[in-house]
């Protein structure tokens, strides 16, 4: 299991994975994060909706200590971002919907005086570059 060894962010392990569907590689990523000890892990296309069967599978990609904030998608299938997280991070999470397509999760952790921040963004193809740049600078 990951564990964080100083009070620095420095010993913080992060990563990404656009996963195209939570529900059938929740072991796979349970298994990613203790094999890598990843301490947060920003995930796109989770494709989790907001009902029991799908908080049961983000519960079981948890390993012990571990716990997860989920954006699903509200207006299509596909979608969704979460994060599942170490808790022994000072964890903080707001979404954002951007031009209402471009989906954003914001996330900052601290560990003693330090501050990091996260920004995990899924930009589906139905809009333009030029659309997903002038939606970045909203943030």
């Amino acid at each position: 299991m990951a564990s964080l060894t100083s009070q620095d962010l420095n010993s913080v392990k992060l990563s990404t994975w656009n996963l195209r569907s939570l529900r059938n590689k929740f072991f796979d990523v349970y298994d990613f994060i203790i094999g890598c000890e990843i301490d947060l892990l920003a995930i796109t296309e989770s494709w989790i909706a907001d009902n029991f069967m799908d908080k049961q599978v983000l519960k079981n990609s948890c390993p012990n200590g571990y716990s997860y904030a989920s954006y699903p998608r509200r207006d299509a299938r596909g979608g969704g971002l979460c994060v599942i997280y170490n808790q022994m991070l000072d964890f903080r999470c707001s979404p954002y919907i951007l031009n209402g397509r471009i989906e954003c999760l914001i996330v900052t952790v601290s560990i003693s005086t330090k501050t990091l921040c996260v920004v995990t963004v899924y930009w589906p193809d139905t809009s333009s570059f030029e659309c997903f740049l002038d939606s970045l600078a909203e943030l």
